[in-house]
């Protein structure tokens, strides 16, 4: 009987001769000598062998070695070693089995396998024999020859070992088998622990597998690692993508999925593997209205997000009520749940965002906003890591757009179908039905009929559901023979329309011939509306409400989970056409539909300066699309009411949510057109409407305002002034508050403390007579930040302590945050700085929790300043560098430099003069800052050495270099 010897040479050294391990070997070099003689695979001159291992000692030494070695080995493996006189060779023909040699066959099989089935199941097989390195903790005294072989040996095996590990976690992260991935990464860091790839992969396949935690963990493990082996951090590729994990979960919920998708299994399948192709950015699903993008794009995403495709999710964006192509990125930034940081290039902002993320943005109805599909070349030009899944009517016309073109579906061509229930559209056309009716039985009359729908309807989701809201009140046979009738007005109707359009405008009209007079009218009316709306809106728009519910049940309108209506964009479209042809009715319910979100603002102006302002705030923001609309119809008809009614609340909102330049653009249109009709009129016809200039006067200053929210100082005086005087004329004494307050804020700015000082002055007893406790703890703080900067810290403080009083009586967040801004400044002038970092962190804390970007940078620039005079300097530059962050990403430019000044003259000068210098250089230079702000630079900049003035200079600085040498 044959014996069997298995050696196992990857990890310990291991023998076994018929299951029996062996053992007897007198030294070290036994083994060694044998595993050389197995790997050689052919005889070796006993000259060559004794100088392997005694290579230092003499010849006649070295070979009486041999020979002792060679009789022991004899002894132990008879039948496997065969000596001659000069040569020693291991017999491959004995029995044996090499672990060595079974990892590289399942290697070379794997690199000629027919398939990728056939290939992963060698490598798994190779990698499992790898049980570690080549001989491991195995070692030979006194043979480098043999140590020389031994370590090349080990770093072959173990870079084949590598690549399959390599080969194989790649292949289970294609296949999203996200936990044997993660283990043959682990496996080959074992390995090389400074593979930074390896560490990168493993970060990634851990955050899709959802450990978040590992996944950040992991990039620590990597940086300490690089950091201990080679003295290098990791790569900006790494760091990006550790900050990609870091931003999981910022993304709100996708819609959920109202009910089963019925078939589109093969599209499903198709889209996403063109999604999953890494060379695919932008990936268009084109089709008529009402053939279903919307819901297969949601079931694509959910899919996708199962799977862990992306590990920053999904946000899903519904297009339809957008109005202007200039207001997709502010929709956009909305949808992603940004911090809204006012300024002007909500592009950039947008891009600033998605620079750094991997997710899936879905832009849904996309075929109005053709025009800025330029912003869609940015996002992928810029934001490497980021897919766009869009939904249109119509091509985008992009370089880099893959297209996948859905029709309707399958429905039976032949009177022979087995089972019409096999296809998809018969299939969606009786669940519909059974949704409208429990009951719902199809006979074979009734199949037949269904498929005659399917047909003329070619197999259109949206037109199937419409067709099957019908099944209560018809039968199958009257709703085929009624969609029969109407295909000739419709080919008639639209020309140059595919047959299926054709066939989904019949199921328009012939829903809207079933409908009642009154759900008609109603159906047209709620196509005013932007977006959702509620029952409280409902019944401010519509001439009658109770239609609704039947109009739900007929799948003309959606009533969604939250209570809220919605017309799918067809539908609503086809109701806005038939909305158009009732050109009084049209005028009517647009005149009511501004006056309700008029109406609407002017109920929560109280509560949007009280204690319940944020949730005032919120629900402002969640009609934004509305009070747009309404305002822009109460300009372009100079409807007084509509117009002073939504005025205050309006600018309150961009005063806090942003972005001003929308915010002064929208009172700038409406103050330019209720100006032209006042100067239109008579002297005595003005005399004889005050209101129409009290409306004048109100638009004005807004609108200076928020140009001084902009920087604008000259022209916020002008026009506010230019609405003062208009309020002389016609206006009550108690009119005069506000712009007083808003005069004295643009006076400060401009660095006229003594104009201030009398506008805030008058502002006060005003608002006393008028007993607005809201204007008055805004007042109050405004005069103690004059009186702190005018060298007074006594009344500074009286007026900031009764400030802060009233402001809490009141209970708005934002009027809170600004008056404890003040006082924590004014307390770090007096020296309380604990007491100013205790109500500067609470302020700063506000900000934060009301989304207030301004007022934040306001807060933090004075909490440096406390932090620093109690020693704290450390603390201080961190907190100098928030406060810029913030204030560069909301492109408040000349705040921006401000903190740079103060950085400059309390962080940079007491190390680096010289750095100072640079940076109020920079300020004095910058297009961006203001001319105080320039006067007050120059003015810190003139008590710095005069010495380092030309070399700096000379220095050529952003202020996003600023930003990263404050952060150093």
């Amino acid at each position: 009987m044959k014996t069997e010897l298995r050696i196992a040479l990857l990890g310990k050294l291991e023998f076994t001769l018929d299951n029996t391990p062996l053992t007897g070997f007198i030294t070290s070099k036994v083994p060694a000598l044998l595993v050389y003689l197995i790997l050689s695979d052919r005889a070796l001159a006993r000259e060559r062998l004794a100088e392997m291992f005694w290579g230092e000692m003499s010849d006649t030494d070295a070979k009486s070695n041999l020979r002792q070695l060679l009789v022991n080995l004899r002894h132990l493996l008879p039948v496997h070693v065969l000596t001659t006189r000069e040569s020693v060779t291991f017999d491959h023909t004995q029995p044996f089995w090499l672990d060595v040699q079974a990892f590289e066959e399942n290697l070379r099989l794997a690199a000629t396998a027919p398939d990728a089935a056939a290939r992963v199941q060698h490598l798994r097989q190779a990698v499992t024999l790898y049980r570690g390195d080549f001989l491991e903790g195995f070692h030979v005294r006194d043979a480098p020859d043999f140590d020389e072989w031994l370590t090349w040996q080990r770093e072959r095996l173990r870079e084949q070992a590598w690549q399959a590990l390599h080969t194989l976690a790649a292949h289970y992260a294609q296949r999203r088998e996200y936990l044997a991935g993660i283990e043959c990464l682990r496996r080959l860091l074992a390995l090389d622990s400074w593979r930074e790839e390896a560490h990168s992969q493993l970060m990634l396949l851990l955050a899709r597998s959802g450990q978040r935690s590992a996944a950040l963990a992991q990039y620590q493990i990597c940086r300490r690692t690089l950091a201990a082996e080679l003295g290098v951090e990791p790569s900006a590729e790494v760091t990006a993508l550790y900050e990609r994990i870091r931003a999981i979960g910022a993304l709100p919920s996708l819609p959920a999925v109202s009910a089963p998708l019925v078939g589109r299994q093969a599209e499903l399948d198709d889209l996403a593997a063109r999604l999953a192709d890494p060379a695919c950015r932008l990936l268009t699903i084109i089709g008529p209205g009402g053939i279903g993008k919307t819901r297969l794009a949601l079931a694509l995403t959910h899919c996708a997000l199962q799977q862990g495709d992306f590990i920053n999710g999904a946000c899903l964006v519904n297009l339809a009520a957008i109005t202007h192509p200039h207001h997709l990125p502010a929709t956009l930034l909305e949808a992603l749940q940004a911090p809204n940081v006012g300024g002007n290039d909500q592009s950039q902002q947008l891009l600033d965002l998605l620079r750094n993320r991997e997710l899936l943005l879905v832009l849904d109805n996309f075929e109005h906003l053709l025009p800025a599909a330029s912003l869609l070349v940015d996002i992928m030009q810029q934001a490497p890591a980021v897919k766009l899944l869009i939904t249109s009517r119509t091509r985008l016309g992009l370089r880099d757009e893959r297209l996948f073109h859905l029709d309707g579906l399958a429905f039976p061509t032949t009177d022979t179908a087995v089972d019409p229930l096999s296809f998809d559209a018969v299939a969606l056309f009786v669940a519909c039905a059974q949704r409208q009716h429990r009951y719902f039985a199809p006979t074979a009359a009734d199949y037949r009929a269904i498929v005659q729908i399917c047909r003329l309807l070619a197999g259109m989701p949206l037109g199937l559901e419409l067709a099957a809201a019908q099944a209560p009140a018809l039968s199958c046979t009257e709703i085929a023979e009624q969609l029969g009738r109407t295909s000739d007005f419709l080919a008639a109707t639209w020309p140059d329309a595919p047959p299926r359009h054709r066939s989904l405008r019949a199921v328009f009209e012939h829903a809207w011939n079933f409908l009642t007079p009154e759900e008609q009218v109603t159906l047209a009316q709620a196509s005013v509306s932007a977006g959702s709306f509620d029952a409280p809106a409902a019944r401010g728009l519509l001439a009658e409400v109770k239609p609704l519910a039947n109009l739900v049940n007929k799948s003309l309108l959606r009533h969604l989970p939250d209570g809220r209506y919605e017309l799918h964009p067809v539908v609503h479209q086809y109701a806005a056409d038939k909305l158009g042809n009732w050109a009084d009715l049209q005028a009517t319910t647009l005149a009511r539909h501004a006056a309700y979100f008029a109406a609407f603002l002017h109920e929560r102006e109280s509560r949007l300066k009280g204690k319940d302002g944020q949730a005032a705030l919120v629900e402002v923001s969640a009609v934004a699309a509305e009070i747009r609309r309404a305002w822009q119809w109460g300009t372009q008809e100079v409807d007084s009411r509509v117009l002073r009614q939504a005025m205050e609340s309006l600018m309150v909102f961009y005063d806090l949510r942003g972005p001003f330049q929308e915010g002064h653009a929208a009172f700038r249109e409406a103050s330019t057109r209720v100006q032209e009709a006042w100067l239109a009129l008579s002297e005595a016809a003005q005399a004889a409407q005050p209101q129409l200039a009290r409306l004048l006067a109100g638009l004005l200053i807004r609108q200076g305002w928020l140009g001084f929210r902009l920087a604008r100082y000259d022209e916020a005086q002008r026009l506010i002034e230019e609405g003062m005087a208009l309020f002389q004329r016609v206006g009550v004494r108690t009119d005069l508050a506000y712009p007083h307050l808003f005069l004295g804020a643009v006076a400060y700015g401009k660095g006229d403390y003594a104009a201030a000082l009398h506008h805030f002055e008058s502002s006060l007893v005003l608002y006393l007579e008028a007993g607005d406790h809201w204007g008055m703890a805004g007042v109050l703080g405004n005069l103690g930040e004059v009186c702190s900067v005018m060298g007074n810290p006594t009344q500074a403080l009286i007026h900031l302590r009764e400030g802060l009083a009233v402001a809490r009586e009141v209970g708005d967040p934002s009027m809170l945050v600004h008056t404890m801004n003040t006082l924590g400044g004014a307390l770090c002038l007096a020296g309380a700085y604990a007491e100013a970092e205790q109500l500067l962190h609470e302020s700063e804390s506000l900000c934060t929790e009301n989304g207030y970007t301004y007022l934040s940078v306001m807060a933090l620039r004075n909490l440096a300043l406390a932090l620093m005079r109690q020693g704290g300097s450390a603390a201080a530059q961190q907190t100098y560098h928030r406060a810029l962050q913030i204030a560069l990403n909301g492109q408040l430019g000349d705040l921006a430099l401000l903190v740079i000044s103060e950085a400059a003259v309390n962080i940079a000068a007491p190390h680096d003069p010289a750095q100072a210098v640079a940076w109020l250089t920079l300020v004095m230079r910058h297009p961006d800052a203001s001319a105080e702000t320039k006067r007050k630079a120059a003015v810190q900049r003139s008590a710095l050495s005069t010495e380092m003035l030309p070399a700096h200079a000379a220095r050529s600085l952003t202020l996003e270099d600023v930003l990263a040498e404050i952060g150093d």
